[in-house]
């Protein structure tokens, strides 16, 4: 017994494992495990600690959860552990003390840094088991939830994400459907690639397939979220909405719409049921956005499909006052600025559930108290006299935002349509007169009553709708200002609508009401007074009302906002008033700065522009005024202004704060239909008046000036007489000069003619020259490379060498047989154009002796008159003469550096020819074969070179013969310039001569027309005096400006005639310079001839170098064509 127990009590207990290692143990078996059972066991026990240990877990096996989505994706069982595991992870544990949310935003960033591990979710939604799919998408939107943006980008980036969660709509498992709804509701929001991706996979069949399934607007929940993702899809998405449209979804909407009666409706299912009608008329507004692009044509086909009577019919039923008050806003965006659905809006009938009689009561006898009838008829009115009696006088607190949404469907209707907004505000005017007890704005704001003054907001709201009536329409706003109160016949006092309006503001203010009392009031007169002189005196009618706002700006306990309004009001009044108002100017600037003093005055100004229901004030599409929070102690809401007046207020708020330090003289008077009479202290009338004097006595002076104008008229017709018979006698010897001038001018485009000729046939000669010496040199190139060739390889091959030289030599003597022809050819084209240069030469000789037979026939009548012009000719002669030496001096010098150029270029080729000789001289042994057919080629190239010389023996002699025409046509050109220039100066004698004549008769004739222009303008001065004694000093200065004329007149006769001769001067000289043009282009002619003779001077001096390099080649020249050469040099020299 001992034995045993030592040997109990000897064994030791194993260790206890904790939590910690444990799941260090399964995370490692998971990710190093090769069987599939290991890892499922792991993974399995890693989601027993997943719910306990939710950082531990994360941590550790994160990763391989994800390694083993993808690996073992075959494998259901182990992906769903995984997923729930996952799912686990990211749902914090209340009770759980380590549990929070950074552990699910950091399993989110881990699953979001990788598109692949996204990519992995998406897949398995193809999988076909209901918990894989379901715990995918769960796990997708548990994501989405935490980091949305990197979520939307992984989905759209990855292949056939989007579809894929489309499809899922399909499903008819409704678990995972409606978690699909879910996740495509989250990444929808906010991004358009997606909304559009979504949008063409046909999600809106699918969608209102859903909800045709799911009952309809009485369904559930799931109706909801289908509502909610259509409106993410259409949200500011025009081309979803055009989609939308174009597929038949309007009507699909409509239907919806459509609602049952209101009993047949379950109780529990009420509240879903009006909440999945707010949302579909939320839909409904997001096509009609104000401004947007589409909304006039998503308006007319919502209005077509009907939807616009079943909202009306859903705003006037009793449903629940949150669907009536989205119905009323979605009527408002409905008609908003469309002229046809507002007219049509207008028509409508509706029954209001406010006007129906209650419901019958049952009687004992299981009839009713009120007769055999088992229905009773509905109470149906206009729908604008139904949404007035809903703003207007139903005062519950409760309904709101239902008289908020109905004030924004009256504005909407005459919004941009002042036909409709003219007649609602006159048949208001007419309900008023009558005294109709029905809603009316203008009532409630001229009777402020008990009930008004319960109603903070029935003030308020029929300020607001009244503001929108008046503001920026002249008309409106006359009409309004016309309205008046009491019978003068009947001894009663006439009060105007402002007036009764301004009492009930000053009693409010006085009784301190309500402050949106106050407030409405306020923006109602700042808008309607500004830029109204005459509504500003009506107001100041009654002086007690500016010392009643200067007592509410003043007292501590006025609201800040009755304060500032009050300010403005006071400004306002100050800035449009004017001397003659009941107030005067003067009165109401003592009154603000004496009583208020400015700095009062502007620091109220400007917390009322910093008043942050001022300042931040925005106007949303869900919420029409800002801050709607209850304010505590009453429960009224937060809200003091309306969208006009604060832009009116930010626009002109900086006017009226400086119109405190404007002068009270310096008044504005604008009438109601914004005509202004007075601007800044200036009369408009009296201004018209003065203008209209000065407008008269410049009349007077226009006719002064007409009956001077007429005496200059005659004057000058008398001046013209003289100046024609000037122009006629310069006339005359303007055709003279003109008719010489063009004889000089044919003589000079002849020789420019011969000229440029001249100068084509020597560049195409210098061309020629050129491709021949650049022939020759590539021949010379290739014969040295054939020789190198052949030295190297001549020992090897003795044979091959002496076949490859023979045909070498055949190709060079077929090459010398190409070149020789080339200059054959050459020689050709140079006589030709010798020939065609001497045909131009006789007929440029021709056209000389003609123009100087013309030029004779001229010259013979002026040749008395150049002898001035004949000394600048010769001196100009000498000078081109001088010029031309030095250009002369420059061509030589141009062509010995082409010369020396030539020479070189001959040096380079002796030199290579001696290379070439060497090679020859080398390679004799191995080419005696080939000595026979160089004295073949040498006897040919002897006779061609014969022929050669020849030609060019022909072409310098017919270059002689020009070169003596052209000589005997410079002397001719030398000749007719004389007899011309003599021609001119007689013909410029004989100008002067009548010049002279010309002037003195220019003289006389002025003297007397002075003369006769003194008495006139003495007999048409005791006249003027007669007539127009009054402005006689008018009268002196046109005598003075007429004698001035005068002078001026014979001043510019006399200095015409000096124009006229020194025109006639110019003209010599001008004829003079063309004469030594000719002269000048002549020479040209003669120096281009001296550079072609020069050219062929080098042509024969490169024959000469050909035959002595074909010497040094071997070959033989013929003694003739050696003397041939010798006589040519001799008959050069």
């Amino acid at each position: 017994m001992s034995l045993i127990t030592g040997l109990l009590s000897g064994a030791q207990a194993p260790p206890k494992q904790d939590a910690t290692s444990t799941i260090q143990t399964l995370c490692l078996r998971l990710s190093s495990s090769t069987l599939l059972e290991d890892r499922r066991a792991a993974i399995l026990g890693l989601r027993s600690f997943a719910r306990e240990f939710q950082e531990l877990v994360a941590s550790e096996g994160l990763r391989g959860l994800i390694a083993c989505l993808a690996r073992d994706r075959e494998d259901g069982d182990t992906v769903r552990a995984v997923l729930e595991t996952l799912l686990m992870l990211f749902v914090p544990d209340a009770l759980n003390l380590e549990s929070s949310g950074d552990i699910a935003l950091w399993l989110t960033d881990e699953f979001t840094q990788k598109q692949e591990n996204i990519t992995i979710l998406l897949d398995l939604l193809e999988d076909g088991d209901f918990f894989i799919r379901l715990y995918a998408l769960q796990l997708l939107a548990a994501i989405s939830n935490n980091r949305p943006a990197r979520t939307q980008e992984c989905v759209y980036t990855a292949p056939l994400g989007v579809n894929r969660l489309v499809e899922i709509l399909g499903d008819k498992r409704e678990a995972i459907r409606n978690e699909a709804v879910l996740l495509i509701i989250h990444l929808s929001a906010g991004h358009t690639d997606i909304q559009k991706m979504i949008t063409f996979s046909n999600a809106f069949d699918q969608v209102f397939a859903i909800i045709d399934t799911e009952g309809g607007m009485e369904g559930g929940i799931v109706v909801q979220d289908c509502l909610q993702l259509l409106s993410n899809l259409l949200s500011f998405n025009v081309s979803n909405q055009k989609y939308f449209r174009e597929t038949g979804g309007i009507p699909k909407l409509a239907a919806l719409l459509d609602l049952g009666p209101e009993d047949k409706v379950l109780p529990f299912a009420r509240e879903q049921r009006d909440t999945n009608i707010q949302y579909a008329l939320r839909l409904v507004r997001l096509f009609v956005v104000p401004g947007g692009l589409g909304t006039v044509q998503n308006q007319n086909a919502l209005v077509a499909a009907g939807i616009m009577h079943l909202v009306v019919k859903a705003a006037f039923s009793p449903a629940d006052l949150a669907v009536r008050t989205e119905a009323l806003k979605a009527v408002a965006d409905l008609i908003d600025g469309n002229k046809p659905l507002q007219e049509a809006f207008g028509t409508m009938v509706v029954a209001p559930p406010e006007l129906q009689p209650p419901p019958p009561l049952p009687s004992p006898d299981g009839g009713n108290k009120n007769g055999d009838r088992a229905e009773i008829e509905p109470v149906e009115c206009g729908v604008i006299e139904g949404l007035l009696d809903l703003a207007l006088m139903n005062s519950s607190k409760h309904v709101f935002d239902a008289r908020f949404a109905a004030g924004r469907s009256l504005e909407a209707y005459f919004n941009g349509n002042e036909l409709v907004r003219r007649h609602f505000l006159a048949y208001a005017i007419e309900l008023h007169d009558h005294g109709d007890p029905s809603a009316n704005a203008l009532t409630c704001l001229l009777h402020l009553d008990n009930a008004s003054r319960g109603d903070p907001y029935r003030v308020w709201i029929a300020s607001a709708i009244l503001i929108h009536l008046i503001y920026d329409d002249k008309e409106a706003k006359v009409l309004a200002t016309g309205v008046k109160e009491g019978d003068a016949e009947a001894g009663e006092e006439v009060v105007t609508a402002i007036q009764g309006i301004s009492a009930n503001l000053i009693m409010a203010l006085q009784h301190q009401y309500d402050p949106r009392i106050c407030i409405g009031y306020l923006m109602l007169l700042c808008v309607w007074l500004f830029g109204d002189s005459d509504a500003v005196d009506d107001f100041l009618s009654e002086g007690a009302s500016v010392q009643a706002l200067v007592g509410a700006v003043k007292e501590n306990g006025v609201d800040l906002i009755v304060q500032g309004l009050s300010t403005l009001l006071l400004g306002i009044l100050y800035e449009f008033s004017h001397a003659q108002s009941p107030v005067s100017r003067t009165q109401v600037h003592e009154i603000l700065t004496q009583q208020m003093e400015r700095d009062l005055y502007v620091n109220k100004l400007t917390k009322l522009r910093s008043h942050p229901l001022i300042r931040d004030f925005e106007v949303s599409k869900d919420e029409f005024m800002p801050g709607q929070r209850p304010r505590h102690g009453h429960g009224l809401p937060e809200v003091y202004f309306d969208p006009v007046f604060v832009e009116f207020f930010k626009d002109n708020c900086g006017q009226i704060v400086r119109a405190i330090d404007k002068d009270p003289n310096l008044e504005t008077k604008i009438t109601a239909n914004g005509i202004t009479k007075v601007s800044n202290g200036v009369n408009l009338e009296e201004l018209e008046s003065l203008r209209g004097q000065v407008e008269e006595s410049q009349r007077i002076l226009a006719a002064v000036e007409d009956e001077k104008h007429a005496i200059e008229a005659q004057h000058a017709a008398e001046m013209n007489a003289v100046h024609q018979q000037f122009q006629a006698a310069q006339d005359s010897l303007q055709k003279d000069h003109s008719s010489v001038i063009a004889g000089l001018q044919k003589q000079l485009l002849a020789a420019q003619q011969l000229s440029s000729q001249l100068q084509q046939s020597f560049q195409r000669s210098r061309e020629a020259l050129a491709a021949e010496t650049r022939k020759h040199n590539e021949a010379i190139e290739t014969q040295r490379k054939k020789f190198e060739a052949e030295k190297v390889t001549a020992d090897e091959r003795n044979r091959t060498i002496m076949e490859e030289m023979r045909q070498r030599n055949r190709r060079t003597v077929e090459e010398k047989e190409t070149l020789v022809q080339s200059l054959r050819k050459q020689i050709g084209e140079l006589q030709q154009h010798a020939k065609a240069a001497a045909n131009e030469v006789q007929q440029v000789k021709r056209q000389q002796d003609e123009a100087g037979r013309r030029s004779q026939a001229a010259a013979e009548e002026a040749e008395r008159k150049l002898a001035d012009v004949q000394r600048q000719a010769e001196e100009a002669v000498a000078r081109l003469a001088a010029e031309k030496d030095a250009q002369m001096g420059k061509l030589a010098v141009e062509k010995d550096a082409q010369l020396q150029a030539l020479q070189r270029q001959f040096e380079e080729t002796r030199r290579n020819a001696e290379s070439v000789d060497e090679a020859r001289r080398q390679a004799e042994e191995h080419s005696r074969g080939l000595q026979q057919e160089l004295e073949q080629a040498r006897s040919y190239t002897a006779s061609i070179t014969s022929e050669k010389d020849s030609e060019l023996q022909a072409a310098r002699a017919q270059l002689e013969e020009r070169d003596d025409q052209l000589s005997k046509l410079q002397s001719d050109l030398e000749q007719a310039a004389k007899k011309h220039a003599e021609d001119l100066e007689s013909q410029l004698a004989e100008r002067d001569s009548r010049l002279s004549q010309l002037q003195s008769s220019l003289d006389r004739a002025a003297k007397e027309h002075a003369q006769d222009l003194a008495t006139q303008h003495e007999e048409h001065t005791t006249e003027l005096k007669k007539k127009f004694s009054i402005i006689a000093e008018l009268e002196a200065k046109l005598a003075s400006t007429i004698d001035a004329a005068t002078l001026e007149k014979e001043k510019t006769a006399a200095a015409e005639a000096a124009k006229a001769r020194d025109a006639a001067v110019k003209e010599k000289e001008a004829l003079a310079k063309e004469c030594d043009e000719v002269k000048a282009k002549a020479e040209e002619v003669q120096t281009e001839l001296d550079d072609l003779f020069m050219v062929l001077g080098d042509l024969e001096e490169k024959r000469k170098a050909d035959k002595k390099r074909l010497k040094e080649l071997g070959q033989e020249v013929s003694e003739d064509e050696d003397e041939d050469d010798d006589d040519d040099d001799n008959d050069e020299e």
